[in-house]
């Protein structure tokens, strides 16, 4: 499984965000010196998860970033496939289709669909929660 550099940012903050826990807000600095990503490629990476409805945020002093709902309630497709091309409805193919889905297939086309598809099922059975533990060995 190979995911873009934004994805595993925007895993590597969620795992902050969840390690946090619900009452604790962390800065884009914090989360960003924390998970070792760059503060402004972070700042364009949690601006679309709030936009998606799994951050909030808040200015000023007692500001930053928190996770809506609980980990558990996070699957981790729900954090990448807004960076993963691939989890779309259509995507761009090696083949030379300028949009390749069922409509316009390429050659492998339903085969990779396949793979996908299996990828996507893992991702929707695996959580935040599950994770953070598994990497803070809870």
């Amino acid at each position: 499984m190979m995911f873009t550099l934004t994805s595993q940012y925007a895993l590597r903050a969620m795992l902050q965000l969840a390690q946090a826990g619900s009452d604790e807000r962390l800065t884009s600095q914090e989360i960003a010196t924390r998970a070792e990503i760059p503060p402004k490629y972070l700042s364009v990476i949690l601006g679309n998860l709030a936009h998606a409805g799994l951050l909030d945020s808040l200015r000023g002093a007692a500001g930053g970033y928190r996770l809506v709902r609980d980990p558990h309630d996070i699957s981790l497709f729900s954090i990448v496939q807004r960076f993963e091309p691939r989890f779309g409805d259509s995507r761009r193919c090696p083949f030379g289709n300028r949009e390749c889905g069922d409509g316009n297939p390429c050659p492998i086309h339903h085969e990779y669909k396949a793979v996908v598809n299996k990828e996507k099922e893992f991702l929707e059975a695996r959580t935040l929660a599950d994770t953070s533990a598994q990497m803070t060995g809870d």
